[in-house]
């Protein structure tokens, strides 16, 4: 019996392997992304700010290179970033997506999650806390985060 079963879990793993070769069996849930040049994300692109006032201590700019966030004078601009492509669900048609500006390593998608159109509002971000147990976030992190909901800022000025 201990035989059979060893046997089926071994032609299994080798199916997998041969489909994740073939690009069948991929992980759908996330992919990492170096920017945001598909066409799919165009409609995101602008600059966001608390309250939609861009002339403060913290800003984004969203553009096809990706993202650029101003914190108290410092930008950063990630080299990568997790778009959760499923994380509503596999039956979700809205227009929020969820990723994870700063991951921290391959198998972590690190620890601020973002809501691109928060709420199904066009033109809102959300950010919210992505730690586990003994985590704490950066000052940076904790700057977008503690002043979270964003805006765009163009939406603000009409």
């Amino acid at each position: 019996m201990g035989r059979i079963r060893w046997q089926r879990r071994r032609r299994e793993a080798v199916c997998i392997l041969a489909l994740s070769a073939l690009g069948f069996a991929t992980d759908a849930g996330a992919a990492t992304l170096n920017d945001l040049r598909d066409p799919a994300f165009a409609g995101i692109y602008g600059e966001y700010a608390p309250r939609g006032k861009c002339d403060g201590p913290l800003s984004l700019k969203v553009d096809e290179e990706g993202f650029f966030f101003r914190v108290d004078g410092e930008t950063l601009h990630p080299a990568s970033f997790e778009y959760a492509m499923s994380f509503f669900g596999p039956d979700y048609s809205g227009i929020s997506l969820a990723l994870f500006p700063f991951p921290v390593g391959e198998y972590e998608p690190g620890h601020v999650l973002m809501y691109v159109n928060a709420d199904e509002i066009e033109g809102r971000i959300a950010f919210e806390e992505n730690l586990g147990p003994g985590e704490r976030l950066a000052y940076s992190e904790a700057r977008i985060v503690g002043s979270s909901p964003w805006l765009n800022c163009a939406a603000k000025k009409s």
